[in-house]
């Protein structure tokens, strides 16, 4: 014999039990969502630690690299020698009353004139675009490049600094995944949703 339940005791049952089930999802959401994108973000920078691995290899490890002027030939070599490596992928290497030697032209041309004139970007972290980025990893955005993560290091010789290397990958495939990510995160949380409500009325 099926026990009688007042309206208002299984409205309350539905939507308690419809709460729950979205709460655990916006919970799967957001854990799954920031792991997924500190794995993506950790992928980038060890990548970009790769790349100033192999410059230190094959530019400063044989000792032939002594002033700015060398420095620039062995960079021009180095990134030429890059083909293989994704287009959108940034190098700039830079020393003291030299042109920089990277294979974005346009792109490190614009911001240096964007620099010079005073028209660069201002008033938070990474603002003026590769040029200026700070040591060690950082993120930028610009217009023109949008959100890229960039590496900065010095380069040194017998303790003086002679010249900086940089190398910057966009962020557009993180982007794109965690986009992808949520879409497909509402989708199951409306399923659920629409789940639990069948199954609690």
């Amino acid at each position: 014999m099926r026990r009688w339940i007042p309206r208002g005791i299984r409205l309350r049952l539905v939507l308690a039990i419809s709460a729950v089930s979205v709460a655990a999802v916006i919970a799967s959401f957001f854990a799954l969502h920031e792991t997924t994108a500190a794995n993506l973000r950790s992928r980038i920078d060890r990548e970009l630690n790769e790349q100033y691995a192999e410059f230190q290899q094959h530019v400063l490890s044989n000792g032939s690299v002594r002033d700015p002027a060398a420095l620039e030939r062995a960079s021009e070599r180095f990134v030429a020698g890059q083909r293989y490596h994704p287009e959108a992928r940034i190098y700039l290497i830079t020393a003291p009353g030299l042109a920089p030697v990277t294979n974005q032209h346009r792109i490190v041309n614009e911001e240096l004139a964007e620099s010079q004139t005073g028209n660069g970007e201002s008033g938070e972290a990474g603002a003026g675009g590769v040029v200026s980025a700070a040591d060690g990893l950082t993120t930028i955005s610009t217009d023109e490049t949008g959100k890229l993560r960039v590496l900065t290091e010095p380069v040194a010789v017998g303790g003086t600094r002679i010249g900086t290397f940089r190398v910057a990958d966009p962020l557009t495939s993180v982007d794109q995944a965690l986009a992808s990510l949520r879409n497909r995160f509402i989708a199951v949380g409306l399923g659920a949703l629409l789940l639990s409500v069948a199954v609690a009325i």
